[in-house]
This record gives C-alpha cells, sequence and structure tokens, in this order.
C-alpha cells in the first residue's frame, strides 16, 4: 500500500510583505484513498501569520481542502525579520499520516526613517526678534525602526514653494553644549557638545543640508529638527506670504523619510507708539475696600491707601488706536507726585478683561466687580519725596502682557476703551483729573501690527529651449511679466548660460550681460545663438523681476540637439607639388601639415576618401595610388586593395587609374590619426614612359564621415615637367703661401644646360683664424650673401699672419629653380718660415761713464725675442755689432755673468748658460769683431732674450778713451 506524496520547503519573503504564496501543491495518493488535510502546527504568530487566500488565519486542527491548501499565504509581521518558524499539515488516507512542513524565513528590508509631529505646523515671522525655530509645538520625533543612528544619512530642509532666494535662510539654532542643547559652530552641529553633523547651503535658494554622523541616533536627530530656524535677511524689499518648508531625512542605509511640510508666514509688520491720558471726570476713581464707596472727583490718587483706609484705584484710558492681532512690545503708566511719600509700598497691577471698559460708576464697588485679566504685575515704588516729579521713578513696571491680554479679548476692536486697576499696601500719592488735567495718568504703549494687504509678487515665464547645434538667433519665446498689483517692473538678467556652448543676445545681435536691465520688449525678443560645435546642456538664462517689494526669478533652460558635422580637412587646400616625367610616384601633401578632424565623430566607419583628377589630366597615363609604407605603429600599409595603419585594416582601395577617382572606403577603425596618415600618404604617377603629358594636374580631395557629413573639396595641384638637369659647378683645392694675399680662387662660373637662372649663395666660409675669402674689390663675403657669376669668379683668399696648414672650404651653392648643387674650394696654406724678432731694444740708450764699469746695453729690461714659427733657436747666431762710432781698439763687447741659477745667464770663457745650461758659444767682441754667440737648441725664446738683455758694452782706455 503507498503512502500519500505532500510537499514541503523554504519560503523566503521580505520583510513587511503581504500575501506572499506559500506554493504547495495538492498532496496526491497513489492508491486514490480520499485524503484528509489539517493543519498541524502555525509559524511563530509575533513574525507572521498563514492565512487562506481569503486572508482568513488558519488555525490548528483546521482541516483544509486540496484548493485551500494550494492557495495558502503568508502575512509578515510589520518589521520582523530572520526565521520565522514553520507551517505544518497533516495528509491522512485512512490509514497512514504523511506530514508536509514549509520552513519560513523573512528577508530583512530597511526601513525608511520618520519624522512625526511636524507636517502641518504654521509659524508666524516678522522679522521682529531674528531667526525663529519653525517646529514651534515641541512635538517633532524622529524615528527609524531598524537603524541606531543615522551615519551617513542627510536632513535636507528646503524651501519648496513661496520662497526668496535672495532673502531667505535657514539655519540651527545654536543652544550650547549642554544636556539635551545643539550646538552650531562654523559649519559643525553637535548634541551635547558631541558632533553629529556637518551643515551645508540654507541661503541662496540652496536647501540646508545636514550630512550626519554615528553619533546622531534619534534623540540628537529629534533636537536637531526641533532646532532649525528660519530668517528673511533681505536688504531691500521683503516678499510677504506663506513659505512651505519641507524636510526629509535620509538614514545612510538607502533609504529617506517621506517629506513633511511646515509653513512660515512672512509678513509686514507696522511699529506704532500711543501716549492716551486720563481724560475724563470719571476716568480716574477710588473704591474704599471696607464699605465699596467709589469716589471719581478726588483732587489726588492714593495708591492704594489713604490714611488708614486700603482702597482699589480704577484708571480708564480712551480711544486705545490698536488693532485686534497687534503684538503689544512695551507699556507702562506714567505718574506724577502730588504728595511726597517715603514709606514702604507693595502694589498690584491688572487689567480689566473686557473687550471694552466703561467709566467708573458711583455705585458700590463698581471697580471691584470687573473682571480682571489673569495677568497682573507687582510693583514696589522707590519713594517719591518731590511734588511734580514725572520720572522713571514715577513709572510702572512693563505692562505689555496686561495690555496684549485685553486686546486679545474677543470682541476687542482698534478705539475701544480700556482700564487698569491698582490695588495694594503703601501710599503713592500721585495727580488725578481732577487735580491737574495735564498731570492725570498717561498710558504709553508700543505694538506691532500685521500689514493685511501683503505685495503679490510678479508673475514670470519660465521654460526649456532646444535649439539646434551651430544655430543662431533662435527666439527664447519670454512673455512679458505681469504683476497684478500694478507695481512697475524692472528686469534685471541675473546669469547667463554656459559661454562654451553659446550666447543670449537682444533681438539685435548684441550680448546681454549679468546685471543688465531690461524692458519687456527687450525681454520677449531675447535670442540665443549656440557656439559651433556645442551641443547637450547648455546651463540656464536667468533674470529677475522686482516689483519694488518683491524679486522673483524666471529661468531659461538651454540644450543644444547635436547636428552631426561635416569632417575637414585642413593644411591641405592649395599645395602644389613637382612631378617629373620618367620618375617614381610622388606624394602629392608635400608639406606634411594636412590633418584631418571631425568634431563629432571618433571615426569615419563606412565613410569615404575620395581623390579625383579635377582638371588638367591625363586619363590613360595619370595614376592616383597609396604609398605603402608599411606596418609599424603610425605607418600606412598597402597591400592589394587593402589599406592599414599600424597594421590594423582602415580601408579598402577602389579606382585611382584610367581616368576614376581613387576611393577608399573606410572602416571603425580609421580615426582621425590614421585618416590623416592616409591623406599624407596619397600619390601621384605619371606612367607614360614615352611622351607623357605636362603641365598642371589640379587633384581634389573630399572626405565622407559616414554619418552624413561630406567636407568640402580641398583642391591641390601637381605639376608634371620634364627631368631637370642640374647645374655645373666648379670645385677645387686651392693651396697659397703663408702670409700670402689677394690669392685668386679661380672659380668657373656655373653652368646649366636647360637655360634656368641661377642663384649662387655662400654656404660656408674656411677657418676664419686661417683666412677670409673676399670679392676682387677685397670686401669679405659673408654665409648666405648671394653672388653673381662675375663676383664668384673673382673671389680671392687672404690669409691671416703666420697661418699655416689646412684653412677649411669655402663652399657655395647653385640652385637652377628645381635642383641645389654646391660648388666646395678646398684651402691650404703652406708655410714659409718667419724671421725672429726683438722686440722693446730698438732706439735703447745709455751713457756710458770713462774709467767706469762693464754695463748692460739693455737698460730697460724689455727686450723680448720671439720667433713665431721656431720653439728654438739652434744654429742660429746673436750677433752685436757697434755699427758706427767705434774705436776697436778701445770699444769691447761682452757677456754678463750672473750665475748658473734659474733665470740666470752664465759666461764662462766661450761658454754662454741659461740657468746653468749651455744655450750658445761666444766669439769675438773686442778689437773691432762683432760679438757672436753660435745658438744650441737650448736656447729657446726666454733664454735669447736673457741673452740678450745681458750683452755688456766697456771701453778698454784708461788714459785717453775716445
Amino acid at each position: 500500500m503507498s503512502t500519500p506524496v505532500v510537499d514541503g520547503g523554504t519560503v523566503t519573503v521580505l520583510e513587511d510583505s503581504q500575501d506572499s504564496a506559500l506554493g504547495l501543491a495538492a498532496p496526491t495518493d497513489a492508491d486514490l484513498h480520499p485524503l484528509t488535510i489539517t493543519v498541524a502546527a502555525l509559524p511563530d504568530p509575533t513574525k507572521g501569520v498563514v492565512t487562506l487566500a481569503s486572508g482568513l488565519a488558519v488555525t490548528v486542527g483546521q482541516e483544509l481542502t486540496a484548493t485551500q491548501l494550494q492557495g495558502l499565504q503568508y502575512d509578515a509581521v510589520a518589521n520582523f525579520n530572520g526565521p520565522a518558524g514553520s507551517f505544518v499539515y497533516s495528509v491522512s488516507d485512512g490509514t497512514t499520516t504523511v506530514d508536509g512542513t514549509v520552513v519560513l524565513e523573512i528577508t530583512p528590508v530597511n526601513d525608511a526613517p520618520t519624522i512625526t509631529g511636524l507636517s502641518g505646523d504654521t509659524v508666524l515671522y516678522t522679522g521682529l526678534s531674528g531667526p525663529i525655530v519653525i517646529e514651534q509645538g515641541g512635538d517633532a520625533l524622529v524615528a527609524d525602526l531598524d537603524s541606531a543612528n543615522f551615519a551617513g544619512g542627510q536632513l535636507t530642509v528646503s524651501i519648496t514653494s513661496g520662497g526668496d532666494s535672495s532673502a531667505d535662510v535657514l539655519s540651527i539654532v545654536n543652544q550650547g553644549t549642554g544636556t539635551g542643547q545643539i550646538g552650531l559652530s562654523g559649519t559643525s552641529v553637535t548634541y551635547e557638545g558631541v558632533l553629529i553633523g556637518t551643515l551645508a547651503g540654507g541661503s541662496g535658494g540652496a536647501p540646508l543640508v545636514v550630512t550626519l554622523t554615528a553619533d546622531a541616533d534619534a534623540v540628537a536627530t529629534t533636537a536637531l529638527v526641533r532646532a532649525i530656524t528660519y530668517e528673511h535677511n533681505s536688504s531691500g524689499a521683503t516678499i510677504t506670504g506663506p513659505r512651505t518648508v519641507g524636510f526629509t531625512l535620509s538614514d545612510g542605509d538607502g533609504d529617506v523619510s517621506a517629506p513633511v511640510s511646515a509653513t512660515v508666514t512672512v509678513a509686514f509688520t507696522t511699529q506704532g507708539t500711543l501716549d492716551v491720558r486720563v481724560s475724563a471726570n470719571n476716568d480716574d476713581a477710588e473704591e474704599r475696600i471696607s464699605t465699596g464707596a467709589v469716589s471719581r472727583n478726588s483732587s489726588d490718587l492714593e495708591l492704594s491707601v489713604d490714611g488708614s483706609n486700603a482702597q482699589l484705584v480704577g484708571l480708564r484710558f480712551n480711544g486705545i488706536a490698536i488693532p485686534q492681532g497687534a503684538t503689544i512690545t512695551k507699556a507702562y503708566i506714567q505718574f506724577q507726585v502730588d504728595e511726597a511719600s517715603s514709606g514702604a509700598t507693595s502694589l498690584t497691577i491688572q487689567g480689566q478683561a473686557s473687550a471694552t471698559a466703561d467709566q467708573f460708576d458711583s455705585a458700590r464697588f463698581d471697580i471691584s466687580s470687573r473682571p480682571t485679566t489673569l495677568t497682573s504685575v507687582a510693583w514696589q515704588p522707590e519713594a517719591w519725596p518731590t511734588v511734580g516729579a514725572a520720572g522713571t521713578a514715577q513709572q510702572s513696571p512693563d505692562l505689555s502682557a496686561i495690555i496684549q491680554e485685553i486686546i486679545d479679548q474677543g470682541g476687542w476692536i482698534s478705539g475701544n476703551s480700556l482700564a487698569i486697576l491698582i490695588g495694594g499696601t503703601g501710599t503713592r500719592t500721585a495727580e488725578s483729573y481732577n487735580g491737574v488735567q495735564s498731570a492725570a495718568p498717561l498710558l504709553h504703549i508700543e505694538f506691532t501690527t500685521i500689514d493685511p494687504t501683503p505685495n503679490t509678487p510678479p508673475v514670470v515665464d519660465s521654460k526649456s529651449v532646444t535649439v539646434l547645434e551651430d544655430a543662431q538667433d533662435n527666439a527664447l519665446g519670454l512673455a512679458a511679466p505681469t504683476d497684478a498689483d500694478l507695481d512697475p517692473l524692472t528686469i534685471t538678467v541675473a546669469a547667463l548660460p554656459d559661454p562654451t556652448k553659446g550666447t543670449v543676445t537682444l533681438a539685435s545681435g548684441v550680448a546681454v550681460t549679468v546685471g543688465q536691465v531690461l524692458t519687456a520688449t527687450q525681454l520677449q525678443g531675447l535670442q540665443y545663438d549656440a557656439a559651433a560645435n556645442a551641443n547637450g546642456a547648455a546651463g540656464s538664462f536667468v533674470y529677475s523681476v522686482f516689483d519694488g517689494s518683491a524679486t522673483v526669478d524666471g529661468t531659461v533652460t538651454l540644450g543644444i540637439t547635436p547636428v552631426n558635422d561635416a569632417p575637414t580637412i585642413a593644411g591641405l587646400a592649395g599645395d602644389a607639388s613637382v612631378y617629373t616625367t620618367f620618375g617614381g610616384a610622388v606624394v602629392i601633401e608635400q608639406g606634411g601639415n594636412a590633418l584631418v578632424a571631425d568634431v563629432d565623430s571618433a571615426d569615419f566607419a563606412s565613410g569615404q576618401l575620395t581623390v579625383s583628377i579635377a582638371a588638367g589630366g591625363d586619363a590613360a597615363e595619370d595614376v592616383l595610388s597609396i604609398l605603402n609604407q608599411g606596418t609599424d605603429p603610425g605607418q600606412i600599409g598597402l597591400s592589394g586593395t587593402d589599406v592599414t595603419y599600424g597594421g590594423v585594416l582602415i580601408g579598402t582601395l577602389a579606382g585611382g587609374t584610367g581616368g576614376a577617382p581613387l576611393v577608399v572606403t573606410l572602416t571603425a577603425a580609421a580615426n582621425a590619426a590614421a585618416t590623416t596618415a592616409l591623406v599624407r600618404a596619397i600619390t601621384y604617377k605619371d606612367i607614360d614612359t614615352v611622351s607623357p603629358t605636362l603641365g598642371a594636374r589640379t587633384i581634389d580631395f573630399q572626405l565622407t564621415d559616414g554619418d552624413g557629413g561630406t567636407s568640402a573639396t580641398f583642391g591641390t595641384t601637381v605639376s608634371v615637367s620634364a627631368p631637370n638637369t642640374p647645374p655645373v659647378v666648379d670645385s677645387k683645392s686651392v693651396t697659397v703661401l703663408e702670409d700670402a694675399q689677394d690669392n685668386a680662387l679661380g672659380l668657373a662660373a656655373p653652368t646649366d644646360a636647360d637655360g634656368n637662372p641661377m642663384t649662387i649663395t655662400v654656404v660656408s666660409l674656411p677657418d676664419p683664424t686661417k683666412g677670409t675669402v673676399t670679392l676682387a674689390s677685397g670686401v669679405a663675403v659673408t654665409v648666405g650673401q648671394v653672388l653673381s657669376a662675375a663676383q664668384l669668379q673673382g673671389l680671392q683668399f687672404d690669409t691671416a699672419a703666420n697661418a699655416n696648414g689646412a684653412a677649411g672650404s669655402f663652399v657655395y651653392s647653385v640652385f637652377d629653380g628645381i635642383t641645389t648643387v654646391d660648388g666646395t674650394v678646398v684651402l691650404n696654406i703652406t708655410p714659409v718660415n718667419d724671421a725672429p724678432t726683438i722686440a722693446g731694444l730698438a732706439g735703447d740708450a745709455l751713457a756710458y761713464t770713462t774709467y767706469g764699469a762693464t754695463v748692460v746695453i739693455e737698460q730697460g729690461g724689455n727686450a723680448l725675442v720671439a720667433d713665431v714659427d721656431s720653439a728654438d733657436f739652434a744654429g742660429g747666431q746673436l750677433t752685436v755689432t757697434i755699427s758706427a762710432g767705434s774705436d776697436p781698439a778701445e770699444d769691447v763687447l761682452s757677456i754678463l755673468n750672473q750665475g748658473t741659477g734659474a733665470g740666470q745667464i752664465g759666461f764662462n770663457g766661450t761658454n754662454v748658460t741659461f740657468g746653468g745650461t749651455l744655450i750658445g758659444t761666444a766669439t769675438g767682441g773686442a778689437g773691432g769683431t762683432p760679438l757672436v754667440v753660435t745658438l744650441t737648441a737650448a736656447a729657446n725664446a726666454a733664454a735669447t732674450t736673457a741673452l740678450v738683455r745681458a750683452v755688456t758694452y766697456r771701453d778698454t782706455d784708461t788714459a785717453s778713451p775716445t
């Protein structure tokens, strides 16, 4: 016998979800026995309830039909999640019972926070006392069922309607850092001194946003909500009327509270002052407490004991021109002293709690029987020592609360009368109406009233305007502003849209500026010019309308719809190149600066580059093609009809011969860089090897972008010409002697087989330390100088003094309009031996005293021997001769023996030394023979200079010298 087959499993539902189907299948029995289905157990009732499809909860022991079992649902209890227990049912076939089980799980869902007790709150703002707390009821309450704090969340407070962005300010009252207090320092918001958030915004129309920390729990955030303030901070006119202030709270876990709103009504207020004196015989009176007798004609007023009789004093003031709803800000009664008194006095002042006060009557207890205000004011006046005094000592305390209670009475209207009642102990005696009318008690009241007719702000036009890319003179279509109060309106430009996207102009085309004042006609005529190729969001044009009291902004939000822009090829139009017949293909774009661009497309997929010979062509011989540079980065490749860039296919080639244009159909890989490289790689060749057609070919380039845009046509020129024969120039080597001048270079004039005019230009000059190339006139030539053929033929070379060896080259270029050829003259200088020199000696003179000692001839000590082309004087001779006036018998030339030290000349026998080194051998010097020193290789310039300076003279005749 078979047992019934039952369904079971696990069902997971979302927190707070209702009517979640358990999805149970009906039980089956292979033996077809009738089956009884019974509820055996229910899940945790605190987490949820299993119900029939009708919504009725099932109970343990309840029998179900198969249809009811299949329709079972689960309703999760609010805010519960996690394991919810199991629903168990049994199925009996009359013999065997089998249980089916559904295990229930509730997946948690974040709950939005709530703000209660705030929605619908109202508050009146008159601007009399600075910022006011919006939540006046003090019962706003923040809660979040599934979060202990609002870390990462935000409290956002914004004026959603009726606001004045230029003057409305939302902020937070700085209560302090004590228990339960909200503090505000800069942008830091604290609760009981602990940081709970950071403040931003709140003015200029921006919402007030407090970004909350982990310390912002429900208690702290509730205190924050209750501390939000409103202030109207306008330096000009006030926009009156209600402001809807919306509050929302996000919990930092992804949920935001439902918005709640309070209303702040901004009203104009008028400040007023009223002084009313007791003005009739029956308006001040005294009532004796013991008997109730009323006196209305006393010459003074005893406050409040007359002799031994306590009394109640009544004062009635008429014509109180204060409307109901006014706010009493200050009030007092001014008395004047009638009799001096100084005893202790304690008075209680109340008002008559009536919409108006009647004159005092003589009937007993007329004063004390009148209803009194709930508010009373105590007064202990100081001594009144001086009769006639009416100063601050005779002023009552502030009675504004009493007066406020009276005018708030139902039925009060402006102009009614009010009464003040004074009783107590002690005595202060004041003047009465019957005593001195001009000194009778005076009631002073200061108050504010709300303007009953607030201004109606202007009505302005705002809209969104969308224009096409590059479109000009697009009308904004603004209507002229209107004002229900018919106030004159001032229209001012407040903000302009993104200047990179476009410009707002008057109908005349003149751009408007921020702060510019417009007429209504000018506003209606405003236009928008889109900047070239700009599209997308373009910002907003904002204008303000001021009616003398309120400013309202109008906004035009601007958008630009993109339009496909045609591609461009820059740096190509007008290019010209030369093709020499019988040569290889030449790149048409010789400048290397062609540049492809498309401002609104990243590639040219499905576009085409078309190159055609528009004029001057010969279809039988002209060929347009593509230079195959290779497959490396930056290179254009051509293999068959495949065109690549950096080895990546960018297009397919067709045409280019037989008069057909060359067309490259481009792929998505053909971006601007690749297509630029392609344009620069287009070639021309004339394939006629017999008699090619000479002349200019006009070759046009055009590019489509694959999106419907086609570039302009960019024309280039290829001039087909016969091959050029370069000029023939003269080059040679020229060798000259050292120190030689005016040496002709001997250059022949250049020739050109084609008869082309030639330009001869100096390219480079030889070593300037070795010599100078000059014109025949002797003027030195310079690099870049243009020469005539005659000047070239007459060029000369002047060697620098004592220079020799390789002197560099003179190079000149010859250009025939097509080809440049250089000519070179290699210059060399043959050295010539230079004679030695003795400087600082010629012309020296000295006086020799007879019978004296030998003297050095070179007395100046500045003689200097040199030889520019020899390091020493080996084999040379120093010869010293008496060439005139001599007496051979007595004149002697010799050498001073200084010694063998460094720098000294030594003379021993015939040997001459310098610093102890032999530098020569001396002969002669006497008997009329010259002194001759034959020099060695050690006789360098320094040694020989020392020798010259050491040559001596002596007259040896001791009897009769000549």
